[in-house]
This record gives C-alpha cells, structure tokens and sequence, in this order.
C-alpha cells in the first residue's frame, strides 16, 4: 500500500465522537468525488477512444449485456459509435466499452481477471416512451439502475424525497446518516443508518414499490438482524456489504450506483469506474471486496 493510503487508513482508524463527526471526516479522507479531492482521486483513466469491432462483439456476446439488452426492450444498438476506456483503481483494472443505443448507453467491464460486468443508468435515458412499460414510471426523482447478473438483471433505485422523508418520520433515526434504496431481487427497501453505538444498522421496509412511486402508507419495518457488518469504525480492511454504503454516503452524487453495489453484491467495480469515476478509501474498498 502505498504512503497516502496508510495516512487515509490511519486517520480512519483514529476517528472518535459522535456520528455526523465521523461522516464528515469519512467525506473529507474516505471519497469526496463530486469535489474532486486529491486525497479521493486516485484512479487512472485512459483517454476514451472509438471501440473496435471486436470489443463490441465481446460485449453483444455476453449474457449478462444481452440481459439489460433485453430489459430494455432490445433497442437498436449503435455500435459504431461505441467508445472504449481502461480504469484502475489501485490493483483493479477494467476496460470498459460504453455501447450506445436507441434508449442510452450500456455500459460493458471486463477486469482484468476476466470477470465481466454490465450496466444500464436511467439517468442517461433518452426517450422514456422506447423503454417496456414497467421502467416508463420509474420515479424521475429517484436515480435508478439495472445490473446484468446470470439469471436476468437487477434494478436497484433510491428512495425519493418522500419515500425518505416517510421513513424517516416512522423511525428514530439520525438522517444524516440514512441511506434508502429498494431491489427488484428483494422487493423491499433497505434502510441502513448508523446507531449510537456507531454500528451500521439494516432495516428492512416492507410495502413499497420498486417501479413507481410507493405509497408510504403501507410501510411496515423490521430491523435486519446479524447483518449488520463490523463497526463503523473499524477500518482493518474487512469486507462486506457496509463499505459500498459508506462509499454512498461519502461520495453522495452516485447513489444508485452504490446502492446496486450494495443491493447486487458482488461486481459493482464497472458501475463505480464508469459511471461515478468512484475512488477514495470507502468506496475503493467497495471495488476491492466485490
């Protein structure tokens, strides 16, 4: 490891006090991408170029692209115009070929293990009324993704501004440590704040959409228990599921992306690097447990 990431890891490991303390020196070290930080900005990026034919097919090839294909309605494809980058991240590389189509652009990783990954970003969508019905009502207040896995894909959203404001209102929760999404593999919202304790805490809410809107009547929680994750505080490389959280609430801009991190498990390194440009300690700890 080199010396910056052993001050990051020290100052991190030597983090007290209350929990908005803590959030916001995690923010200051662990990845402030939308201020563009130098202590978050440690990626490596090539200059985009047009794909080669041969990486397009790549992708076109795989199941796990031809599944968003597919829950996109199959859109036609532009695959003259696709465009090819490599992104690293510390000791994970990926090159990742950005496939325009009729809808958005899909994005497409392969590591450099292999490993292959592909997702899809509504915010990048161009005309909802090409998209099948079920995505057409999708809140536009609330990003949204879909993930290719083996068996289909997953779309994973934030709660919107009334969604969390509900949720909010029904629980004693500090709010500037919540972070709410919902899965289309659950069905159910994910709810995960930190305690008095300091200990990452999972609620699960049941009764809401994952396609529209929710009515926050039907809300009925139930807190997640022996899955919570280690402490907070306790930055001694561990992985699990609590790291892609802290990336979301460390970074901020990309939430749905690290909320499909989180929601999907792992391969969430495509959706950090080519959508986000995530780095910083949190969410390179993200990259590195997935």
């Amino acid at each position: 490891m080199n010396e910056s990431s052993n001050e990051d890891d020290s100052s991190l490991n030597d983090v007290s006090g209350t929990r908005r303390k803590f959030l916001q020196q995690m923010t200051v070290a662990g990845g402030a991408v939308a201020a563009g930080t130098t202590a978050a900005d440690r990626a490596v990026a090539a200059p985009p170029e047009r794909a080669g034919d041969d990486a397009v097919d790549a992708a076109l090839d795989d199941p796990k692209f031809q599944a968003v294909l597919d829950a996109l309605g199959n859109p036609k494809i532009l695959p003259k115009r696709a465009a090819t980058t490599t992104k690293s991240n510390e000791d994970v590389t990926v090159e990742i070929t950005h496939v325009p189509s009729q809808v958005g652009s899909i994005a497409y990783g392969v590591h450099s293990t292999g490993t292959t990954e592909a997702a899809f970003q509504f915010s990048d969508v161009r005309g909802r009324g090409h998209l099948p019905e079920q995505y057409r009502d999708l809140p536009r207040s609330s990003s949204a993704i879909i993930k290719g896995v083996e068996d289909g894909v997953v779309l994973t959203r934030l709660a919107t501004g009334r969604e969390r404001d509900a949720m909010l209102g029904d629980l004693d929760v500090d709010a500037d440590t919540v972070s709410a999404f919902v899965s289309s593999s659950t069905g159910t919202f994910t709810l995960k704040y930190v305690d008095e304790q300091d200990e990452v805490r999972t609620v699960a809410v049941e009764g809401g959409s994952v396609y529209t809107e929710s009515n926050v009547e039907e809300f009925t929680y139930h807190e997640v228990t022996g899955d919570d994750g280690p402490s907070i505080l306790d930055h001694n490389g561990k992985c699990g599921p609590d790291w892609c959280w802290r990336c979301l609430m460390a970074a901020g801009g990309c939430g749905a992306c690290y909320a499909s991190c989180a929601a999907v498990g792992p391969g969430c390194a495509l959706c950090i690097m080519a959508f986000c440009g995530g780095t910083g300690y949190a969410c390179t700890g993200c990259v590195h447990c997935s």
